[in-house]
């Protein structure tokens, strides 16, 4: 069974990247809407553990500015309330949720991107273009969640020496810099030794193989289908106007009509391509083991 996370690296980057796209071009909040609730319960569902984080800082980032939005932004001819002579419009309300909504999609997208996309992926797709920009990313991915181990590590250490405190917030001040310092100093060592063993094993001086091969099969090509169709019917109304809400100084949405229909039904089907692949693997195995 393959499922999402192992389909071809391109087909899954693209996929993504098409999302991401169109929720920064939309300005619809149905249509990112459908954006944001398609890639949210796919990572509900699939990397809920290795996801927690997004969770709040998306759903947090998605209140933030839809209240903050309005408080210092003043256009609009709708007010709704008055506070201390500073009119708060609907408005801005509404562009707000739509910047928030706009945000949070961006975020799981990117999320998912970093579970899905590992750096085998990532070389692998950039082996012939720019193998060293390759491997920078790659190293990037692995050194993000390896200095935060490493930064956990040193600051429990350090605390159980007794070399910092965090009884009032001038020792966690320090402490957090002897920290960041002890961090810096290790990873410029590493980068070192890292460089070095580069250089040892002989890198650079013939042309770069890669270890795992991806062929592409016929699920990613009904996959990758699916995408250019969905994703390409999207952008092509974004970019055409046809989704385009207008929300100053007057609310205006975007006029109902079969284009802007169409554009909303490939935009769930964009975002939910991952669960109904996944279901459909489901179904296929379901059916294989029953006949045996």
């Amino acid at each position: 069974m393959r499922a999402y996370g192992n389909l071809h690296p391109a087909v899954t980057a693209l996929h993504l990247l098409l999302i991401a796209a169109s929720a920064m071009f939309c300005s619809d909040m149905l249509l990112l809407g459908t954006l944001l609730g398609g890639i949210f319960t796919y990572v509900l569902l699939e990397y809920r553990d290795a996801c927690r984080h997004v969770h709040m800082f998306a759903w947090g980032m998605l209140l933030l500015i839809a209240l903050l939005n309005p408080l210092w932004n003043q256009h609009g001819a709708t007010p709704l309330v008055v506070i201390n002579r500073h009119v708060v419009t609907l408005e801005a309300l509404q562009y707000g949720i739509m910047a928030g909504l706009r945000t949070a999609a961006v975020l799981y997208a990117c999320a998912l991107f970093s579970q899905v996309m590992t750096k085998e992926h990532i070389l692998y797709l950039m082996r012939h273009s720019t193998p060293k920009l390759a491997l920078v990313c790659s190293m990037a991915l692995r050194y993000l969640p390896l200095m935060r181990r490493r930064y956990a590590e040193i600051r429990q250490a350090q605390l159980a020496i007794g070399k910092i405190s965090d009884e009032t917030l001038i020792d966690r001040i320090t402490g957090g810099l002897r920290v960041f310092s002890i961090l810096l100093t290790w990873s410029l060592e590493h980068g070192i030794v890292t460089a070095n063993s580069m250089e040892a094993r002989g890198y650079g001086i013939g042309k770069r193989s890669v270890a795992q091969t991806y062929p592409f099969t016929c699920d990613d090509g009904m996959m990758l289908g699916g995408t250019l169709l969905c994703g390409g019917w999207l952008m092509g109304c974004l970019l055409t106007g046809v989704c385009d809400v207008t929300y100053y100084p007057l609310y205006a949405a975007a006029e109902r009509n079969v284009w802007y229909y169409g554009a909303w039904a490939a935009a769930g089907l964009l975002s939910f391509l991952p669960i109904l692949f996944d279901g459909k693997e489901r179904y296929r195995w379901h059916c294989l083991r029953s006949n045996i």
